[in-house]
């Protein structure tokens, strides 16, 4: 049996790749951000707090900066329910999950429940296998009765609801791409869309992941990264080119979001090599220990490699 985690993350424009394996469950949660996912037979759109349960391969077209987690099961890991005593809804769930690519989102709130079952099997000790797996798998049971029941919620009237709306986001998040180095704000926005700024602000938070002033000001660095890329602006002009109208708050900002200074971040040896597309990380192959016998089974010390984990067991 196999489990293996890996972060990701890829910048906007970017058209990436994503694999499918037919060994294997591959699931991709997205944390941040949004774009299109292109599956030949369809076109799903991608956004934030969404799960894609990826049976065939897909190309997916990099709106805003994405960030998420691969996590790759063994189909043996996958809880056998054929038997009787469980709803014929839940089967049918897990078999369409064995031969469809399905995404499934959650809204605010529920997306914490997933974001609190990766991280406990990210911090799950591993020095004893047999607890390892034990705990490995009942959280693997939760997990995809948690997917069940957002699929569930899927079709209820809140999910139409939220449907109808998600289409005026959109529509503001392209006038916040055509006028963020203009002053803008949830007031106008407010005014510009006919809903009230409570309202906007919670609707938009649910739809991308961010508040309105949060997707302004990413806007805005992402755009003012550029100038300090490939421009010789000073550092006052690459602010106000980039709509803030104040120098120390800018660089307060980049600091905070970027983790150097604008003037650091313009000599920094590796801005010229800023690639436009980042990756999945190789997976790493450790040598595999002699197995340590216990009872009727063999278990094999799980591989530990960064942030990026792979556990194996042999039976």
């Amino acid at each position: 049996m196999r489990i293996c985690l890996e972060p990701f993350g890829w910048r906007p424009g970017a058209a990436a790749a994503l694999p499918s394996s037919a060994d294997c469950l591959n699931i991709f949660w997205i944390r941040s951000g949004c774009g299109q996912l292109d599956l030949t037979t369809r076109v799903e759109d991608v956004r934030a707090h969404q799960l894609i349960f990826l049976n065939s391969p897909g190309a997916l077209s990099v709106r805003d900066e994405i960030q998420g987690v691969r996590v790759q099961v063994d189909w043996e890991c996958v809880p056998d329910l054929s038997g009787g005593g469980v709803p014929k809804s839940f089967r049918q769930f897990l078999k369409w999950l064995c031969g469809n690519t399905l995404s499934i989102h959650f809204p605010k709130g529920r997306h914490a429940e997933v974001e609190w079952l990766l991280d406990r099997v990210m911090r799950e000790d591993r020095s004893r296998p047999e607890l390892f797996w034990t705990s490995v798998r009942l959280m693997l049971d939760e997990f995809l009765l948690l997917c069940y029941r957002q699929w569930a919620y899927k079709e209820s009237e809140t999910e139409k609801v939220y449907t109808s709306v998600e289409s005026v986001v959109h529509t503001l998040r392209d006038y916040i791409d055509a006028h963020y180095r203009e002053k803008i704000g949830l007031k106008r926005l407010s005014d510009r869309s006919g809903y009230a700024p409570s309202y906007l602000s919670s609707t938009f938070h649910k739809v991308t992941g961010q508040c309105v002033v949060e997707y302004i000001t990413h806007k805005r660095m992402e755009h003012a990264k550029h100038l300090l890329a490939t421009s010789g602006l000073k550092v006052v002009e690459v602010c106000l080119a980039s709509g803030f109208n104040d120098l120390a708050h800018f660089n307060r900002m980049f600091r905070r979001i970027v983790g150097v200074t604008p003037s650091e971040f313009r000599h920094g040896p590796s801005m010229h090599q800023s690639p436009s597309v980042l990756e999945l990380p190789p997976r790493q192959t450790a040598a595999r220990p002699e197995p340590v016998k216990t009872g009727l089974r063999q278990f094999y010390v799980p591989v530990t490699t960064g942030r990026t984990w792979e556990t194996t067991i042999a039976c």
